[in-house]
C-alpha cells in the first residue's frame, strides 16, 4: 500500500494495557492504567513528535491513550476501523460494536469511564465495519480469512492519512491483531507466519512502520517495549552541523531512523535513546520526521522500570 500521502512518514502501532477479561468492553485494570502513564512518559521523553492519534473504539484503548493525548494536547480521533478483530465463535458470539461505551457516547451523550469527553474528536468519524470479519479461530497464512480484517485496517489508514493537515507521524492505539492487519494492509507480506494473528503482542507494545526514500514502507520494529528505531548500531559519534555553539530549539538537525546524514564535523554525545542526546550537561531531544530539537535544561532521564 504505497497510495497513502507523501507527508506521512511514520505509523507507531501500540496495544492497549492490561484489562479485564470479561463484557464486550472491558475497562483496564489497575496494572493497565500504569501502563498508559507509563507510555505517556515514554513519548514525553523520546523526542518523537507525534502529530495526531487514532484510536480503536474499545474503552481499553481509549483508556489506554488518554494520558499520552494529555500530555501532547492532541485530541483523539476514533477510527471503527482499527476495532478489535471481529472474529465470530472465536473472539465474539455476537457484535460488540454497538454495545461499546464509545458508541453510548455517541448517541446518548453518555460519559466515558476514566476518559474526558473533551479528549474526543467529535467531529471525526468513520463507517462501522460489518460484522464479523470472519468465523472460527484465526489460521496464520489463511489470505481468505484475512481479507477482510485486512481490507477495514487499509481503509482506516486512508482515512488517518488525509484526516489532517500533512501530519508525518500518526499513532494508533489499537488491539493486539493492529499490528498484524495494519501492518498487512500498508507492507503485505512483511510478517512471518508466526508473528500473525493469532499471536499476540504484549500489552503497550509498539510497532513502527516507517517510510522509504523510494516511498514504500517498511516494517522497522515489531512488539517493542521501547520503540527500536535506531537502536542497531546506534551506540556511536552522532554527527551534526550546528549554525551556533550551541544549538537552539529553532534549529533544524537534518535526521532520519533510516540514515543520519549530517555535516562533516562530529562531536561524541551520550546516547539515552534513539532520539535523546546528552552533550554536556544538556539533553537533546530530536526528531527525525520534523528535523525538530527541544533542549531540556536542568532534567535527567532515567531508565524506566519495565511495564
Amino acid at each position: 500500500m504505497t497510495e497513502l500521502p507523501q507527508h506521512l512518514q511514520r505509523v507507531l502501532l501500540v496495544r492497549h494495557g492490561h484489562r479485564y477479561s470479561t463484557g464486550f468492553d472491558p475497562q483496564l485494570t489497575r496494572r493497565g492504567f500504569f501502563q498508559a502513564e507509563g507510555l505517556a512518559e515514554m513519548f514525553r521523553g523520546s523526542g518523537i513528535e507525534i502529530d495526531a492519534i487514532f484510536s480503536s473504539p474499545f474503552i481499553r484503548c481509549l483508556q489506554t491513550v488518554t494520558p499520552l493525548a494529555k500530555a501532547l494536547g492532541l485530541k483523539i480521533r476514533v477510527d471503527r476501523g482499527f476495532s478489535e478483530l471481529l472474529a465470530h465463535d472465536w473472539i465474539f458470539s455476537s457484535n460488540p460494536l454497538p454495545h461499546l461505551h464509545y458508541e453510548q457516547m455517541r448517541t446518548t451523550h453518555a460519559e466515558l469511564p476514566e476518559v474526558p469527553q473533551q479528549l474526543i474528536d467529535v467531529d471525526y468519524d468513520s463507517p462501522q465495519p460489518p460484522y464479523p470479519d470472519f468465523v472460527g479461530p484465526a489460521t496464520p497464512g489463511d489470505a481468505t480469512q484475512r481479507q477482510r480484517p485486512t481490507a477495514r485496517a487499509k481503509a482506516a489508514l486512508a482515512r488517518a492519512a488525509v484526516a489532517g493537515r500533512r501530519e508525518r507521524t500518526v499513532l494508533v492505539m489499537g488491539h493486539g491483531a493492529s499490528h498484524d492487519y495494519v501492518t498487512e494492509a500498508l507492507i503485505p507480506g512483511s510478517l512471518r507466519l508466526d508473528q500473525q494473528t493469532p499471536f499476540c503482542v504484549n500489552h503497550v507494545a509498539i510497532t513502527t512502520l516507517l517510510r522509504q526514500p523510494d516511498g514504500t514502507f517498511t516494517l522497522y520494529g515489531f512488539n517493542e517495549s521501547v520503540p527500536r528505531l535506531l537502536a542497531n548500531g546506534w551506540q556511536r559519534t552522532f554527527r551534526w552541523t550546528p549554525k551556533r555553539p550551541f544549538a537552539q530549539p529553532a534549529e533544524t538537525w537534518k535526521v532520519n531512523e533510516l540514515l543520519w546524514t549530517c555535516g562533516s564535523s562530529h562531536r561524541a554525545v551520550r546516547v539515552l535513546t534513539p532520539h535523546c542526546l546528552q552533550l554536556d550537561a544538556e539533553l537533546f531531544l530530536l526528531d527525525s520526521c520534523s528535523g525538530h530539537v527541544r533542549i531540556l535544561r536542568g532534567e535527567t532521564l532515567t531508565e524506566a522500570e519495565p511495564l
